[in-house]
Order: C-alpha cells, then sequence, then structure tokens
C-alpha cells in the first residue's frame, strides 16, 4: 500500500510539474506575440482614420490638414465639440484679418468628446507640420477625467505607458487593446478598401482647408450636427440640469483627492501640451463656451492661469436662441461666438511669429 501511494503522489508531482511548464510556455508565448506586435509596421494615416462611422470621423480630416495640406495655419482650435460647433474659422479667421489688416488663417482642428490626451497628440502632430502656428486655442470643459478614444487608437506603445495611472479608468485597456490595435493596422494595411480606409491621400475626396463644420453635417447613419438647429427654452435647460447633475455625480467619490490625482490625465497632458508650445514659441489661450443657463460644469479657471489667459463667453449662457443643444451653440451662436473670440484674440496676434523674433534680436544686437 505504502508503495502504491509513493507512486500516486510520484504521478500527481509530475502532473502538477507539466502543468506548470504549460502555463508557462502560454505566458511566455502570449508575452512574444505581444512584443512581436510592437515591431509591426504601423501605419498612422490608417490609424487616424479609425472613428470612420462614429461622430469622431472627421479625425481623418485633421490628419490630413495638418500632414498633406500645405495651406498656412495662425491659430489652431483644438479642443471638444464644443469647440467644433462654436468656432466658426472662417468667420473668426475674416474678423482677424479685418482688424488686424492682414490675412490670418484658422484651422479648428476639434472633435467630437473631450480628452486632453488626444489634443496633446493633436499638437504634437500641428507643431510637427506647422510651424508657422502663432496660437493655439485650446477648450475649457470643466473638470474632465476620461481619455479620448482616439487617443489609444494613435498612440504609440511609449505614449500609452506614460499615459497617468493614477484615476484613470482608461490606462489598462487602452494598453491592452495595443497588441489587437497593431495586427489590424496591418491587415489594413494590406487591404484598405475592404476595412473602408485608404493608404494613400486623395485630393479629391479631401474635405478642404476651410472646412467649417458649424454650418452643419451628417455622420454615417445621417444624423444632422451642427447647422441652424434650435431647441426650446425650457427643455435647454433641463438637459444643462442633467449635465451638470452627471458631472457632479460623476466627480464626488474623488472630491477628496487633490486636483493632481483627481484630474490627472488633464493635468499631465495640459503640460505637455504647455511644454510643446513653449519649445516651439507658441502662444496658448483658452476659450470657455458656456452651458446654456445659470448652471455650468465644475471646473476652476484659475488652473489655466500659468498657461495662457482664459477666454470666457459667459454672456452666451442667456440667450437660448443661440443654441443646438445644453453645451452645443448652432450657427448663428457660433458666428456670434467666433466674432467675440476674435476680439479677445487680437491683442495676441499684434506681430507675426516672424515679426516678434526679428524684434527680439534687434533687442539683442542693441
Amino acid at each position: 500500500m505504502s508503495v502504491d501511494n509513493d507512486q500516486d503522489r510520484a504521478v500527481q508531482t509530475l502532473e502538477g510539474g507539466a502543468l506548470w511548464r504549460l502555463w508557462l510556455g502560454l505566458g511566455a508565448g502570449l508575452l512574444g506575440c505581444l512584443l512581436l506586435s510592437l515591431c509591426l509596421p504601423f501605419d498612422r494615416y490608417i490609424a487616424w482614420q479609425q472613428s470612420a462611422g462614429t461622430q469622431m470621423f472627421h479625425s481623418r480630416w485633421i490628419y490630413e490638414r495638418l500632414n498633406f495640406d500645405p495651406s498656412p495655419i495662425d491659430i489652431a482650435i483644438i479642443g471638444s465639440s464644443r469647440l467644433e460647433s462654436g468656432i466658426s474659422p472662417s468667420v473668426l479667421a475674416q474678423t482677424l484679418s479685418d482688424r488686424l489688416g492682414r490675412d490670418i488663417a484658422v484651422a479648428n482642428l476639434s472633435i467630437v468628446m473631450p480628452g486632453r490626451d488626444f489634443a496633446d497628440t493633436i499638437t504634437r502632430e500641428l507643431l510637427a507640420t506647422h510651424p508657422e502656428v502663432q496660437l493655439i486655442l485650446l477648450s475649457d470643459d470643466g473638470e474632465i477625467t476620461n481619455s479620448h478614444p482616439m487617443f489609444k487608437q494613435t498612440a504609440s506603445a511609449a505614449q500609452l505607458m506614460r499615459a497617468p495611472l493614477l484615476v484613470n479608468a482608461h490606462f489598462f485597456t487602452n494598453l491592452l487593446a495595443l497588441p489587437f490595435r497593431n495586427i489590424a493596422n496591418v491587415a489594413q494595411q494590406m487591404h484598405p478598401a475592404w476595412f473602408g480606409v485608404t493608404d494613400i491621400f486623395v485630393a479629391s475626396d479631401y474635405p478642404g482647408t476651410g472646412l467649417d463644420r458649424t454650418l452643419g453635417y451628417r455622420t454615417a447613419d445621417g444624423t444632422l450636427v451642427n447647422g441652424e438647429q434650435t431647441m426650446a427654452p425650457a427643455a435647454l435647460l433641463t438637459m444643462s440640469r442633467d449635465a451638470v447633475a452627471r458631472q457632479r455625480a460623476g466627480l464626488a467619490l474623488l472630491r477628496p483627492l487633490p486636483d493632481r490625482y483627481r484630474l490627472a490625465i488633464d493635468r499631465h497632458y495640459l503640460a505637455s501640451i504647455a511644454r510643446r508650445a513653449r519649445h516651439a514659441d507658441v502662444s496658448l489661450a483658452f476659450l470657455s463656451l458656456p452651458l446654456y443657463g445659470p448652471l455650468q460644469a465644475t471646473g476652476d479657471r484659475r488652473a489655466y492661469a500659468p498657461f495662457g489667459p482664459v477666454l470666457a463667453l459667459d454672456d452666451l449662457a442667456r440667450h437660448p436662441e443661440l443654441y443646438q443643444s445644453a453645451a452645443h451653440l448652432n450657427r448663428t451662436g457660433a458666428v456670434r461666438a467666433s466674432r467675440a473670440a476674435a476680439q479677445a484674440i487680437a491683442p495676441l496676434l499684434v506681430r507675426t511669429k516672424g515679426e516678434a523674433r526679428a524684434l527680439e534680436q534687434g533687442r539683442g544686437r542693441s
């Protein structure tokens, strides 16, 4: 009987060792696949097209405007749909040009959904391709804690790993999506038409330098966005109250934390944007477009003071005819906001970047 027990224990030991080796082998294989996926060729143009079919589909146009369109950009607007719907690049450019007596080129590079991490990605692309830019106008959307969906589609592995870890619900999901994203990117490079993307820029498909989304556009399902839409004041007020209540409820558990943790994504990437702008000799400013009504999203504008002025158009909140929804201006509102913003921006553009640099060099020689 003792011999049988010894044999059973020996068999169990061998089986346990085999199981352990099996798990070790599977883990090593998975790690190898992950590392291999990082070595795959990655087409950035295709990556910026991953929002096709969603309300964020203008990410493709943003990439094309920056990389394939040599038209100058003096002012770049980077933010969420509140700036996409609320600032007309053509009206802003014309008002500033008339005021300053020279041509001012404006590109509204905003995209649906807030997320300062993708704003940092857009800023990096902007400064690499259009060094002539003088001013970056960022959105003030209140206290935002989320990661933009397009960040995980376009960021490198290093950028994903350097993202804030604390109070970042998307850190691990963004990182875990990396292997599949890279593999899918390779498949799309091989057969782009199968996936509804393109790896070659076609000028005839490009919406153009002066794309103005405040005029209205339709999504893939036919939904009309922006334009001259309006809503009854009572409905707007209810929508605003609900939006503020949701934001406050979402931040309630984080309230005791210091801002550097509670708003880690916003603060981390805002500092990154500021560093990039400073190195490129580009000014920063923030534009605050209010919700309709007396209640406003939680946020402290003083946090932006070290980086640039906040241009707050609070008076708009009293005019329901300017809104298509609680947080979004319609075309009439966008025209008014753009003209008001131009008055505030003009003093920041007294000289072109080249004129300012020449003046500083002249002072250095004197």
